[in-house]
């Protein structure tokens, strides 16, 4: 199996948004953190493409993203994608906690889905995917009861 080499990261990012609800803050304020964060994320992707696919130098970077971006120009540029694999993980990771919500509903149980994301280990999407399609399918036979 190849290893996923961002999986760590990414499970830490997608954690770090699942504690949120625990943090005693305001789940309104939680959730407009998180948009909050997500649009930094967007922004700095978009910086990568301007950089590594339009040519941007930095010059024109820091006319479009303000003063004092140097440093993230140089890293973008020495390190072309190396965001992508963590913010698009966070996404497939959230895609497949709605999926299982979407259908499980009443029976959804996040402790359930975060052991069925984490059993594989650091594996890529496919082998992920596939554990959690078996907590989908698994889960109503376990809360299911005979009258």
């Amino acid at each position: 199996m190849k290893e996923c080499r961002d999986c760590r990261d990414i499970f830490q990012l997608y954690a770090g948004y699942q504690m949120g609800e625990f943090s005693g803050v305001e789940p309104k304020k939680v959730e407009l953190y998180q948009i909050g964060d997500i649009l930094n994320y967007y922004t700095i992707l978009l910086a990568d493409i301007d950089i590594n696919y339009r040519g941007m130098d930095l010059t024109e970077f820091e006319e479009k993203y303000g003063a004092g971006t140097e440093e993230v120009f140089n890293q973008l540029a020495a390190e072309p994608g190396i965001f992508f694999a963590y913010y698009y993980g966070y996404y497939q990771i959230d895609a497949l906690r709605q999926k299982a919500q979407e259908q499980l509903q009443g029976q959804f149980d996040d402790v359930e889905f975060n052991n069925a994301l984490l059993r594989s280990g650091s594996v890529n999407y496919a082998i992920v995917e596939k554990s959690i399609d078996r907590y989908i399918e698994e889960a109503p036979k376990k809360y299911s009861y005979d009258v």
